[in-house]
């Protein structure tokens, strides 16, 4: 535990769901789960009577060939929901490898139309490239009906031991991608 003018503060924990999430493609002209949907990280007793102080979001080895048509939402374990990556990397730059760590402290958002890039960002919802192709709003169940927060303080304060789910979906046909690392959860409670 570090202690900062007298004051106890915990270091951030981080855990990890290592397990590739497949992007798979539009469906029947509906938006498609990935597989798993959802994929889950269990953070159990880690932080007894504490509650969500910061939360930040890791997706390991991002790949699509369109970055526009991804959607991700996170669901913490009392329900609380924060659609924290759509419409964002343009269609014209293929994503390969890419780990993108969303970060309500960061300085930069995602890039809108431009290629995605390793880096640490705010969670960013851009401008849809076509009118009619927005991330679906709710996503499919098992996913919770909107609305959705937008930045991963929806989870301050909340206990952060239970079930964490990642919900991603692409909305459009065509192109597919995965998170080939998975993903992982940094936690700092009090």
């Amino acid at each position: 535990m570090l202690l900062a003018s007298g004051v106890a503060l915990a270091a951030a924990v981080t855990f990890s769901n290592a397990s590739p999430i497949l992007i798979t493609d539009i469906n029947n002209g509906q938006a498609d789960p990935a597989n798993p949907y959802p994929s889950e990280i269990l953070v159990d007793n880690a932080f007894p009577g504490q509650t969500v102080r910061d939360v930040n979001l890791i997706l390991k080895g991002f790949r699509h060939a369109y970055p526009d048509d991804v959607g991700v939402l996170l669901v913490g374990p009392q329900g609380q929901s924060a659609l924290l990556m759509s419409d964002v990397g343009g269609g014209r730059a293929m994503a390969s490898g890419v780990k993108l760590i969303l970060d309500d402290e960061a300085t930069a958002s995602l890039p809108d139309e431009g290629p995605l890039a390793s880096g640490t960002y705010k969670p960013t919802r851009g401008t849809m490239v076509f009118s009619d192709n927005p991330v679906a709003d709710p996503f499919p169940q098992p996913a919770p009906t909107g609305p959705y927060g937008t930045d991963l303080s929806v989870f301050d304060g909340t206990d952060p031991n239970g079930i964490w789910k990642l919900y991603v979906l692409d909305d459009t046909d065509v192109d597919t991608g995965k998170i080939r690392g998975g993903w992982a959860l940094r936690i700092n409670a009090v």
